[in-house]
């Protein structure tokens, strides 16, 4: 029967009842193999380890895998401990120690710099400030303020865009009534005024008038009738001469104002319209 070698290590197993002058070397050489696997330098014949138990595997020196590393259902402690170039990391649940200094889940707030973070799921910023956002190329906002406007509030207020672009703009359309002679406008709560006559108006007041350097142009919907409008000193019309209303069908009119309700220029866009 000749030598035999072991599964994993290929140590030479010599030849029982034979080997007589060789068997010694064969076995220093196994041993040599096995010595190998503890060398300081880490070099040696691949192996697989398992640990007990209540058993402790203690690394004084570097651990380095080139393939997978499985830890099912594993507590780590890294107490004191730096670890550097961790590469992808596809899911992980943090729940304490520190990201970039900043202690997880502490109650004064601290900065966490990212340059790429990207999410699937939901990020809640309750209570939080969030500055210098850069480009947001896509954004579906259903709820909070913008520059402290309430999104879809009903009072309106001011938002301040350098550019704003929009696929569908609405203006708000406000049917107002006129009373003792009197017909408001309050420029804070729609761009659009539609009504009828009852009684001539001899007193057009326009109120919340933004301030001078912007425009704010108010497009009055009146429905014909026989009664008349003294727009006032402040409203200009081409040729300085106010327009007619008509007694029936719908007279569109626009004013326009830039100095804060100072000066108002009226156009008219179209009379007896049917």
């Amino acid at each position: 029967m000749a030598d035999t070698t072991t599964t994993n290590l290929g140590i030479t197993k010599p030849e029982v009842g034979a080997s007589t002058d060789t068997w010694g070397t064969k076995l220093n050489q196994g041993l040599d193999t096995l010595d190998a696997l503890f060398a300081s330098n880490g070099t040696g014949t691949s192996v697989g380890v398992q640990i007990g138990s209540g058993k402790t595997l203690t690394v004084g020196g570097t651990l380095t895998a080139s393939g997978t590393v499985t830890l099912n259902n594993a507590a780590i402690s890294a107490t004191g401990a730096t670890i550097s170039n961790l590469g992808t990391v596809t899911t992980v649940d943090l729940n304490g120690g520190t990201i970039d200094g900043v202690t997880i889940g502490a109650s004064s707030a601290g900065a966490i710099t990212a340059t790429n973070l990207t999410t699937t799921g939901t990020v809640n910023f309750t209570g939080a400030t969030i500055s210098n956002a850069g480009t947001i190329t896509t954004a579906d906002i259903n709820g909070g303020t913008v520059d402290g406007t309430t999104i879809g509030a009903s009072v309106p207020s001011t938002v301040t865009g350098t550019v704003v672009k929009a696929t569908s703009l609405r203006e708000t359309k406000l049917a107002v009534t006129q009373s003792t002679g009197t017909l408001t406008l309050d420029c804070s709560a729609a761009n659009v005024f539609e009504f009828t006559p009852s009684q001539n108006i001899t007193t057009l007041t326009i109120n919340n008038i933004p301030a001078a350097g912007n425009a704010y142009a108010a497009v009055l919907k009146i429905t014909g009738s026989s009664y008349a409008i003294t727009w006032g000193s402040a409203v200009k019309w081409a040729a300085a001469t106010a327009p007619t209303l008509s007694t029936s069908g719908v007279d569109v009119i626009v004013l326009l104002t830039v100095d804060g309700g100072t000066t108002f220029y009226g156009f008219v866009c179209g009379q007896a319209l049917a």
